[in-house]
Formats: structure tokens, sequence, C-alpha cells
């Protein structure tokens, strides 16, 4: 594993620690004249002067401290600027020398990739000359294989149609009129469902036909046949118009 070695502090950066200890303090009595500063207000308005005098007291303290602080962190920056180009020199050598080590821990694994790179290469030459070889044999072996299949294909008879749905599966679509064209031999579950929906249609029509006369002459229609209540009310006009378009408006109305 790569490792970065850490250099020694600069001058500078322990003037910076230094500077940064200073900061927080500030910060720390910055808090602490703030608190101040409120109970001396709280104390003008309660009339405690006491108090006050003494928060005051605080206040001003405080504030003496912290000036004493600004002139430290000041004199601090003074001092960096004097040492910062040094600084950086020191930086700046210090980042080419852990370059040079990274360099230096990164050979062996370099030497290795480059023999392994070698090695492959070697391999992928040998694998493209098999590999063409084996492609070339293959190919003649699927040709033959496909002519045999195609031939093999003539001889056999193909299977029976499998059927998509279940005769009463077909049946309800068949109902519902979503089959919309039907050729015979396909499905057989679909041409023993076609049958019986056929037959159920004739049965509606024949209905509707003596319903539509009966209604003319003793005005009322003769009672639905059972089949009917496998059918929607729109289903069942649709079946009868096709047939028997008055007797359909004058059992279902225009």
């Amino acid at each position: 594993m790569l490792r970065i070695v850490k250099s020694k502090k600069t001058e500078w950066e322990k003037l910076e620690a230094l500077k940064q200890e200073k900061i927080n303090s500030k910060a720390t009595l910055e808090k602490l004249l703030e608190g101040a500063s409120e109970i001396q207000r709280e104390a003008l308005l309660k009339g405690d002067e006491g108090k006050r005098q003494e928060a005051l007291a605080m206040v001003q303290s405080l504030q003496q401290q912290i000036a004493v602080v600004d002139r430290d962190i000041k004199f601090l920056e003074e001092e960096q600027s004097k040492v910062e180009a040094m600084h950086i020199e020191f930086k700046l050598k210090e980042i080419e020398r852990q370059k040079e080590a990274i360099q230096k821990e990164l050979e062996p694994y370099r030497k290795a990739y480059e023999d392994a790179k070698t090695a492959f290469k070697k391999a992928e030459q040998e694998w493209f000359a098999k590999n063409h070889e084996a492609s070339r044999k293959l190919d003649a072996l699927n040709r033959e294989r496909d002519a045999l299949r195609l031939r093999l294909d003539k001889l056999t008879p193909p299977p029976p149609p499998q059927p998509k749905h279940s005769v009463e599966e077909w049946l309800n679509l068949c109902r519902q009129g979503k089959v919309k064209t039907y050729i015979q031999g396909n499905d057989p579950n679909l041409d023993e469902a076609w049958q019986q929906y056929e037959e159920e249609k004739k049965i509606i029509q024949d209905w509707a036909e003596n319903s539509a006369t009966r209604k003319k002459v003793v005005g009322e229609t003769l009672p639905l046949p059972e089949v009917a209540k496998h059918y929607s009310q729109a289903r069942l006009r649709e079946i009868v118009s096709a047939a028997h378009p008055e007797a359909a408006n004058a059992i279902f109305g225009h």
C-alpha cells in the first residue's frame, strides 16, 4: 500500500497553531463579553446599580483581554509573514520528496504490470490464432447442422396447433364480442367454443324474431332464453341487429 510520510512542522505552521489558539481564546472571550453585556443591560433596566457596576467591570476586563489577544494575533501574523516564503519553499520541496517516494514505492507494481501486459499480449496472440482456427471448424459444423435440421423439419410433420385458451375462456370472449375473426382449424378449443357461440346466437336471434311478432300481437315479448344471461344488453342488441334489425328496434328501441 502506498504511504505518504508526514513532514515536520515549519516555523510558519508552529506560528499558525499558536495563532489558532489565540483565535479560539478570542472567541471564548467574546462569548463571555456578550453574556456580561447582557447582564449589564438587565441590571440597568432593574435599577440594580451594584450589579450593573460589577457587570461593567467584567465587560471592561474582557474588552482589555480581547484587545491583548488581538495584539497577540497581529504579532503572530507579522512573524508568519517573515517566514512564509521559507515555509512555501519547504513545502514545495516536501511535495517533490513525497512524489519521489511514491514513485519509488510504485516501481515494483509498475514492473509487475508491464510483465503481465507482455504475458497477456503473447496469450492474446495465441488465443486469436486458436480462436480463428476453431471458428472455421465451428462454422463448418454449424452449416452441416443447419442443413440436417432443415431436412429433418421437412421429414417431420408439424405438431397440431396448441389451444390458446380453454373452451370456456374462448366462449366467454366470443360472448363479449372480443373474437373478431375466426378461422377453423387453428385452435380446437376455439372451434368448439365458436360452434356453441353460433348456436347461442341462433337461439337469441330466433327469440328476438318471435318476440317482435308477439309484441305486435299482444304487446309483450317472450321471456329471455337461458343463454341470454351470458350477454350484456348491448351485446344482445348487436347480435339481434345483425340478423333482424327491425326486430332489434322493436324489442330494444331505437
